[in-house]
Formats: C-alpha cells, sequence, structure tokens
C-alpha cells in the first residue's frame, strides 16, 4: 500500500502542475500570439507535463490494479483497458473515490 500511495502523490503533484501550466498557458495567450518563439516554448512546455502526467498516471493505475486486483499489466495502453473494464473511471462507482480528479486538478472526494 505505501508504493500505491506514494505513486497517487506523485501522479497527483504532476496533474495539478499540468493543469497549472495550462492556466498559465490560457492567461498568457496574447503575448504566445504576438511571439512565435514564446507560443512554441508554452506549447512545449504544456505537452511535456502532459506526457509526465501521463506516465505518472498508468504507472498508479498499473499498482493499483496489482494491489486491489492482482493483476499485473505490462503496458499503458492495456492499464487504461483493464481500469475501463472494472469501471474505475466511471463517476457513479464506488470501486475507488480516492482516485478520481477533478479536471480543475483538485480531488473530489464526495
Amino acid at each position: 500500500m505505501e508504493i500505491l500511495n506514494k505513486k497517487y502523490d506523485n501522479f497527483k503533484k504532476c496533474y495539478e502542475s499540468l493543469g497549472n501550466v495550462i492556466k498559465l498557458q490560457q492567461q498568457l495567450s496574447d503575448i504566445a500570439l504576438e511571439n512565435p518563439v514564446a507560443n512554441d516554448l508554452f506549447n512545449a512546455g504544456v505537452i511535456q507535463h502532459f506526457e509526465i502526467t501521463y506516465e505518472t498516471a498508468w504507472k498508479f493505475l498499473k499498482q493499483y490494479l496489482l494491489e486491489y486486483y492482482e493483476v499485473d499489466i505490462p503496458s499503458p495502453k492495456q492499464v487504461f483497458r483493464t481500469c475501463e473494464t472494472y469501471k474505475i473511471f466511471d463517476p457513479r462507482s464506488t470501486i475507488s473515490p480516492r482516485i478520481r480528479i477533478d479536471i480543475g486538478g483538485t480531488e473530489d472526494t464526495s
């Protein structure tokens, strides 16, 4: 469970960081429109944060599936498919309120 908690905390930090970068990009969109180099830098930053968030997400979900369902899955694509099979992403499900994270970057634990 300790490994799962670490992976979750890591994913959560990355997810929140991605949200902050996207908000910053939106706030600075006027600058980006006037300066193509700035626009490229902003886009590269968002893409990099997305890639890191994706990596931490699938690794967290892989560990989650291993600990709760005793399923060891080697690839990101299979991890997401298996999560869908178990309805982990279904907002009406009560499987795991822990892994529900609001699009705005804050947890929804209600």
